[in-house]
This record gives structure tokens, sequence and C-alpha cells, in this order.
């Protein structure tokens, strides 16, 4: 299926992306947290925009 890649690439992302925003939060105590939180709104914007590209050249994810 050629939309198979791009639903576990959403569900990849946002859980590695929750789970990562919970440990910057923590971590915003000691200020390297808000470098973590940065970081993962960076590579999420990246993983959208990497997926809206792939799909509206109608091509699979990990193509």
């Amino acid at each position: 299926m050629l939309f198979e890649d791009h639903y576990s690439n959403i569900i990849k992302t946002f859980w590695w992306g929750l789970g990562l925003s919970i440990v910057g939060m923590m971590l915003a105590v000691v200020v390297v947290g808000y470098f973590v939180l940065l970081a993962v709104w960076v590579w999420s914007i990246f993983k959208i925009i990497k997926g809206l590209a792939k799909i509206t050249s109608n091509k699979a994810y990990n193509s």
C-alpha cells in the first residue's frame, strides 16, 4: 500500500515528538531542555515537510 509508510511515519513522529518533548520539559529546569524542545520542533517540521513533499509526488515515504 502506497500510503502505509506515511501513516507509520505520522505515528512515529507523534510518539517520538511527544516523548522527547516531555524529556525536554523536564530538562527545561536546567536550561538544556529548551535546546531539546527546539531540536524536537525542528525535527518535527522537517519530517512533516518531507512527508508532504513525498505524498504530493505519490511516492512512498521510504523510497
